[in-house]
């Protein structure tokens, strides 16, 4: 191969990723995890990203993005979530606004986290509009199980089942040692415990401060679990509801004007703005865009 056939090789390898586009393919992997076209693995083969997602961006946007493309920008999504999961696991101060598309803390709470991730400090003055995507369409965590769980009224959590149950600290003791009333003082009747006793009561010990630490982990996956469940039902709400609706919900409007303003309405943020509007501010937006 000549040097002039390999530069044009190097050229067409990697081709930047617009906004418009990074938009589409992250709309693109919301809808296809809705209709579950991830594997048992929680990712798109390369298949499903060849044949389903990436013909739509380069039909649509007019572009060649190939699967190396794909992972690429994937990699790009999964270091902004990261970042996001990071944030929320890092303390309690933080939420996310759904509104303002924002994270919201106090100000101790942000300096003490920017202390130590310097890096992250576009998280707290600018939007992150694409978080409730991004947990839908690459957050893979899926190591726990909403059924495997149970709830503890005790310390209000949820917390994992386990198929052999240690027993609680205020159960019958191990290896047939005998229990002591409440509030007795006939401790000194008690027989002293052999070496074999006294370990088996160290291990069920230590096995139940495993599990506490299995727990402890299990909490954090399991909010980051809910609240991804409750983003994906709030998003499956909100796709019920399309622009078609909101411009057939406009009075007076003729069925030609009606094509023409769904067709003006050809982007992620134009419909998510459009949205928001009133129906008047709506009959107002398409009068004037019919005009120019």
């Amino acid at each position: 191969m000549g040097d002039s056939q390999q530069d044009s090789k190097k050229k067409t390898a990697y081709e930047p990723w617009t906004k418009e586009q990074t938009d589409l393919l992250l709309e693109l992997m919301v809808d296809g995890a809705r209709r579950e076209w991830r594997d048992n693995s929680g990712i798109f083969s390369k298949t499903t990203v060849e044949q389903r997602i990436l013909p739509v961006i380069n039909e649509k946007l007019r572009c060649n993005k190939t699967y190396n493309n794909y992972q690429s920008r994937l990699k790009w999504f999964k270091n902004r979530w990261i970042s996001y999961s990071n944030l929320l696991k890092s303390s309690s101060g933080f939420e996310y606004d759904a509104n303002t598309k924002n994270f919201t803390a106090t100000d101790e709470v942000w300096d003490a986290y920017l202390a130590a991730h310097s890096k992250d400090v576009n998280l707290r003055y600018g939007e992150c509009p694409d978080y409730e995507d991004l947990a839908i369409a690459v957050d893979e965590n899926r190591d726990v199980r909403i059924e495997d769980l149970t709830f503890d009224p005790e310390n209000e959590a949820f917390v994992a089942l386990s198929q052999d149950e240690p027993p609680s600290l205020g159960s019958t003791p191990p290896s047939g040692l005998p229990e002591v009333p409440k509030g007795s003082t006939q401790r000194r009747n008690q027989p002293k415990r052999s070496r074999t006793q006294y370990e088996a009561t160290f291990s069920s010990t230590e096995n139940i401060m495993k599990e506490f630490k299995k727990i402890s982990n299990t909490i954090g996956e399991v909010h980051n679990i809910l609240k991804r469940d409750t983003i994906l039902e709030k998003r499956e709400k909100e796709r019920s509801y399309t622009t078609w609706d909101a411009i057939k919900e406009i009075p007076n409007l003729d069925e030609d004007t009606r094509l023409k303003a769904f067709d003006l309405l050809d982007t992620k943020s134009k419909k998510d703005g459009f949205l928001k509007m009133t129906v008047e501010e709506r009959a107002n937006w398409i009068a004037y865009k019919i005009r120019e």
